[in-house]
């Protein structure tokens, strides 16, 4: 009796990670109004949509805190951002991956040495990068895949020193 003939062998594709329901507002046309983040639930003014080749950015503030600046985008299979780099004014800004395959690609401008750090995300993986200093540089890359990459750009201005009068 022939044992390997009992062994069956699959040829189909590997599944794709099935999308949960709280991405899916993410990948809409109509703009969000609200965004969670950091144990909370923000609620959110659209300001405007750019429309690139590959690429679909949506803008929006925080509402009570018009200070914080936040871009979703959308990328297309195979298309990547333009390099984006924390301005001077800037205390802090945080790259998320929300939806997609691709990498994140950054550097950081306080290092002696400033070396190219690259993070692969997929799936529904919920990761953050914070670039802290000027001079920090990122760049997302949507894989080959068949959907697009859904990141987040949210920007964090520094605080500006109150008046004090004496």
């Amino acid at each position: 009796m022939n044992k390997e003939a009992d062994v069956v062998v699959s040829a189909e594709e590997p599944t794709k990670p099935l999308m949960p329901e709280r991405i899916k507002p993410f990948l809409s046309d109509e703009p969000l109004s609200s965004f969670p983040w950091n144990t909370e639930i923000y609620i959110l003014k659209h300001t405007g949509t750019i429309q690139e080749t590959g690429l679909k950015h949506d803008d929006y503030i925080f509402v009570g805190d018009g200070q914080k600046r936040l871009r979703i985008t959308k990328i297309e299979p195979g298309f990547s951002s333009p390099s984006q780099t924390v301005e001077e004014n800037t205390e802090m800004t945080i790259e998320g991956h929300i939806w997609g395959e691709g990498k994140f690609k950054f550097s950081r401008a306080d290092s002696e040495k400033p070396k190219e750090e690259t993070t692969q995300v997929s799936g529904d993986n919920w990761t953050e990068t914070y670039l802290h200093n000027p001079g920090d540089k990122g760049s997302w890359q949507a894989g080959a895949g068949s959907e697009p990459m859904v990141i987040f750009q949210l920007s964090i201005p520094k605080a500006k020193p109150q008046n004090i009068k004496q």
